[in-house]
């Protein structure tokens, strides 16, 4: 009996599990702009992704698997209302593989599986 093909679907597909914390945030400053919470790190990384205007976010295969494509989804439909021209830069990796999804704001890279902020230390990223 033949079967109909099916399309390939993206891991995660269905919800942002991973960073979901950041799409929070983001549309917390999109409802207020003073909604920033000053001891949270992803508020705060939320809010210069704002006001940068652009961000780094990696394609890469752990990212992939760790649902970067719903990820970033959700993040272009909270910040379009925002920031109308805002620029995304696919990115083949950020060098944190298995913490990812991962985004780079300036040199600030949030880690979507663990929720947190670091500081880019490589010297040679621009």
């Amino acid at each position: 009996m033949p079967t109909e093909p099916t399309q390939p679907s993206e891991p995660n597909d269905a919800s942002v599990p991973n960073g979901s914390v950041l799409v929070d945030a983001v549309r917390r400053l999109a409802a207020d702009p003073n909604a920033v919470d000053p001891a949270s790190p992803v508020d705060g990384f939320a809010a210069r992704l704002l006001a940068a205007g652009k961000a780094a976010r990696c394609v890469g295969t752990s990212c992939r698997m760790h649902g970067a494509a719903p990820l970033h989804r959700a993040l272009a439909d909270a910040v379009a209302p925002i920031v109308a021209d805002f620029q995304w830069t696919d990115v083949g990796c950020l060098a944190r593989c298995g913490h990812g999804p991962n985004l780079r704001v300036d040199r600030e890279i949030f880690r979507g599986l663990d929720r947190c902020v670091e500081t880019d230390t490589r010297t040679w990223v621009s």
